[in-house]
């Protein structure tokens, strides 16, 4: 697996391509872009391409979101390549992390998520912790890739170790949405992992927040029906949650729009028989925005 060929395949997204450019030039967008005060000259110094979207990468396909880190903190960051691609976007700080999301047009759409670098940040937001080998893996600016462990080379989706998904439930959505990707399979003792966590509550033991962060994701990806079975199929004769069935047909026939829309529609799908009530609480607990 090629360092710079991933990275070109990223420069061929606008949005990717966007932010590689803010991570390298502080003048990305030209000199109007220059604003008063300090200011970080030249590249962001140990910025690299990591967790997701290295993986997404690593699979072939063009992430939807960027993934970095590099030496700033996560809000830094964050701020910094919105100040160099004059985004019109708030930066939101939430588990450790900070998120830059606008959107506009195809030209200036930037979605970002700034990560810390590993072993830095509180232990106890979800975010810190990558969970999956293959998401703590980093590709330079330069190209040079970081895979000591060579899973985003094999496509090999493994835990960073046997209680990964005992400390951190919603983990296993993450894992279901990667799993669920084509050029990308868990591991024999990953699946027994993720198959006894079904069977002991998860993912549905976590936190409402730390779910909600996980489920957003997995509702933005294009194989969120593809994941929800999988996830299903570790242990068909165990709910996923209360009044929660996967209907695939179902979830793939949700509108297929940005945001909250798609959020309210695939709710709807898997939770046919729940109230009204129950699935906007639900919502307001994991922080996902529904249609009005």
């Amino acid at each position: 697996m090629d360092g710079r060929a991933l990275l070109d395949l990223l420069a061929a997204d606008p949005n990717g391509a966007r932010v590689l450019r803010a991570l390298a030039d502080p003048d990305a967008e030209g000199k109007s872009a220059r604003v008063r005060g300090p200011q970080l000259r030249g590249a962001i110094p140990g910025a690299a391409v990591t967790s997701d979207t290295l993986v997404e990468l690593g699979a072939g396909m063009v992430p939807r979101r960027v993934d970095v880190v590099s030496a700033l903190p996560a809000h830094e960051l964050a701020r910094e390549i919105k100040r160099r691609t004059k985004a019109d976007a708030s930066v939101r700080a939430f588990q450790g992390c900070a998120e830059l999301k606008s959107h506009f047009n195809a030209k200036r759409d930037i979605y970002l998520r700034a990560l810390p670098q590993p072993g830095r940040g509180l232990v106890q937001q979800p975010l810190i912790e990558p969970m999956l080998t293959v998401r703590a893996a980093r590709l330079s600016l330069g190209g040079d890739l970081h895979d000591p462990a060579g899973d985003l080379r094999a496509g090999r989706l493994r835990l960073t170790d046997d209680e990964a998904l005992t400390r951190r439930p919603e983990g296993l959505i993450v894992l279901a949405r990667l799993a669920a990707r084509p050029g990308l399979e868990a591991t024999e003792a990953t699946l027994a992992c993720a198959i006894a966590a079904r069977r002991a509550g998860a993912p549905g033991r976590a936190p409402n927040g730390h779910i909600g962060v996980a489920l957003r994701d997995l509702f933005d990806s294009p194989d969120a029906a593809g994941a929800l079975a999988w996830l299903e199929a570790l242990a068909p004769d165990v709910p996923l949650h209360e009044g929660v069935r996967v209907d695939a047909a179902a979830v793939r026939a949700a509108p297929a729009e940005p945001g909250y829309r798609r959020n309210d529609a695939i709710l709807r799908a898997i939770s046919p028989g729940v109230t009204e009530k129950r699935r906007q609480a639900f919502a307001a607990g994991a922080r996902i925005e529904l249609a009005r």
